[in-house]
């Protein structure tokens, strides 16, 4: 059993920073409600976490760009603090994580600071940099950079941008990707499965960039690929994992989806994969593992109040020494 609690104190100091850095026209806190000019409601379904209403996917398609034009000039910086208390059934010997005893702990389970900007008319960011309470480091966390326009093809409006990032799958529209799937939030200190996908272990271990497209606001389309970063740059931004496998070359990533909206109904179906050969705990001439990931991922959402989501993504993945 895991019980979560807020970590009070310093959410309260956090909430003050923010309210203090918001814009008086506007009720909701982080920095793309102030550049919107809308709630946080409009775009996060329950105005929090990371599944997007409809309204929030065009906003992250659209590069992060839309904006009211009679915003305030404002510092386009938010923040976020989660922390938790976990207790399990059992203690773990010799201590849940350094630091930590074996049982009944309270911890910062991340404290992050957002950049969050439309750059240009055609250019936005997201940024977030995190202190992790548990292992005591900072990190530049989720980046994602993007251009963005569009165009008219065969009477219908196509969007097309590229994306520079450093997490395959962060720049996604949906809920269902390791990024941001669920549970997005849990206890960094309770007991989990020690195995994973190999694209839900390259966070901010590599850099890539993708190119999209959605045509009529149904087909979606992506492509692009990703590299580990030097070690200099992992150390760097403090991401520098000596265990973590090093991408031997580039590796390709892929994502296709359909999506329809009807009398308040959406759906979405879709697909998103990579291949990559790695060379494993950075070891050098021992050959390397090569990995293929495949998702495939559903999403319905009933957006008339009250609001209802289903998501579903079964994975697989495979691996072969070569």
């Amino acid at each position: 059993m895991i019980i979560s609690r807020s970590v009070i104190s310093p959410v309260l100091i956090l909430v003050g920073i923010l309210i203090t850095l918001s814009s008086a026209e506007v009720k909701a806190v982080p920095s793309f409600a102030r550049q919107t000019g809308m709630p946080c409601s409009t775009c996060h379904v329950q105005a929090f976490g990371p599944l997007l209403t409809s309204i929030g996917r065009n906003f992250k398609l659209s590069g992060y760009t839309d904006v009211n034009p009679d915003r305030t000039k404002f510092v386009p910086i938010a923040g976020m603090i989660r922390g938790s208390f976990t207790h399990t059934n059992n203690g773990q010997p010799g201590g849940a994580a350094d630091r930590f005893g074996p049982n009944n702990n309270a911890t910062i389970d991340e404290a992050s600071i957002f950049y969050t900007d439309r750059i240009t008319s055609k250019i936005g960011a997201f940024a977030q940099g995190t202190y992790d309470g548990v292992s005591n480091t900072g990190a530049l966390d989720n980046t994602d950079i993007r251009f963005a326009n569009s165009a008219d093809l065969a009477g219908n409006r196509l969007v097309y941008g590229v994306s520079v990032n450093n997490n395959p799958t962060v720049q996604d529209l949906w809920n269902t990707v390791p990024a941001w799937g669920f549970p997005w939030a849990s206890s960094p200190l309770a007991p989990t499965p020690a195995a994973g996908l190999f694209i839900e272990s390259l966070g901010s271990q590599v850099v890539g960039a993708t190119v999209y497209t959605m045509w009529n606001d149904m087909l979606y389309v992506e492509g692009g690929g990703y590299t580990s970063l030097p070690r200099n740059v992992q150390q760097g931004i403090g991401t520098f994992d000596a265990g973590q496998n090093r991408i031997d070359g580039g590796a390709p990533y892929w994502r296709v989806a359909l999506q329809n909206n009807w009398q308040g109904h959406y759906g979405a179906i879709g697909s998103f994969g990579m291949r990559a050969n790695a060379n494993p705990q950075r070891i050098q001439g021992a050959g390397t593992d090569q990995y293929t990931d495949f998702g495939f991922d559903a999403t319905y959402q009933y957006l008339a109040i009250p609001s209802i989501s289903l998501n579903s993504t079964p994975l697989t993945s495979g691996s072969t020494a070569t």
